[in-house]
């Protein structure tokens, strides 16, 4: 499913690598590269099929969008660091799909959304699903690096 995945990135202008199970990746997954220009940040988003549940799910799989996010908690100024967690939530109250998150002992802000599809659909219905995530999820990652930049 996952080479699937790769080649409908590739053909819409997304390069991806693919990245094996490992010691050091607990789980095969793609892993793409975003710029955003107006803020000047690259972000890397791994997409993965989660495999707890597939026993449960039947037929169905949970796909995986999982951004960890360029800024750490610790920069974060005391006096800011309300104010971010403010923004943060906010954000979250406004987004269609996914959310934002962090946390604290591993100094790590990240961005997570995870839908539940049947790998049995045509090829051109998961190229549709997969592209208007990605959209959505780029806006909202451009959107919270822009309010939580100043």
């Amino acid at each position: 499913m996952l080479s699937k995945i790769k080649n409908i990135l590739e053909r819409s202008g997304f390069a991806s690598v693919a990245v094996n199970q490992s010691d050091v990746h607990n789980q095969e997954h793609l892993t793409c590269k975003f710029y955003f220009e107006d803020s000047q940040t690259e972000v890397s988003m791994n997409i993965m099929l989660l495999s707890d549940l597939e026993e449960e799910l039947d037929d169905l799989k949970i796909m995986q969008y999982f951004v960890e996010l360029p800024m750490k908690l610790a920069e974060i100024p005391n006096e800011k660091f309300a104010t971010f967690i403010h923004k943060m939530m906010n954000t979250n109250f406004e987004l269609p799909i996914g959310s934002f998150g962090h946390l604290i002992e591993s100094d790590l802000v990240y961005f997570q959304y995870r839908e539940i599809f049947n790998p049995k659909i045509s090829v051109a219905e998961i190229e549709k699903k997969l592209l208007v995530c990605l959209d959505l999820i780029c806006w909202q990652l451009e959107k919270f690096i822009q309010a939580t930049d100043q």
